[in-house]
């Protein structure tokens, strides 16, 4: 089973159905490798479902974000979703976002998070590190 047939299986064993065009609308976080606006989907969805609302895209991106399987970032004042895949709560996972594109590229690190930090118990966090990708580096 691929990672997007998974990440299917993970939303129907939370209870939730899913549509085609919830299905779609994944395949297009899925398949992108930077933060896509709300607006940027309503425009690749209505592509293929020209009467798709408005309405209909943001309620399945605030779910995805709720089940935990989007980042939200804002930028220029707009708020911008990234499929992520699960994590579990004892790992550190990051982004290594290209400053110039905008593509993002998951950082595979694995600290133990189970410490205390001044009696605090540290439950997760997330690490960005920005710059330039390798694509982006050869054009300059």
């Amino acid at each position: 089973m691929n990672s997007l047939q998974s990440l299917f299986q993970s939303i129907r064993e939370k209870g939730y159905l899913l549509s085609d065009k919830r299905k779609q609308l994944i395949r297009f976080l899925f398949e992108s490798r930077s933060f896509l606006s709300a607006r940027q989907l309503i425009i690749k969805m209505q592509k293929i479902y020209p009467n798709i609302s408005h309405d209909t895209i943001y309620r399945n991106l605030n779910l995805l974000v709720q089940l935990g399987f989007l980042e939200t970032r804002v930028k220029n004042g707009e708020k911008r979703f990234f499929l992520v895949s699960p994590v579990h709560s004892d790992q550190l996972y990051g982004y290594f976002i290209c400053e110039q594109c905008g593509s993002v590229h998951p950082l595979n690190l694995s600290l133990n998070l189970h410490m205390m930090v001044n009696k605090l118990e540290v439950q997760h966090f997330l690490f960005e590190v920005y710059g330039n990708c390798s694509l982006c580096n050869k054009i300059s």
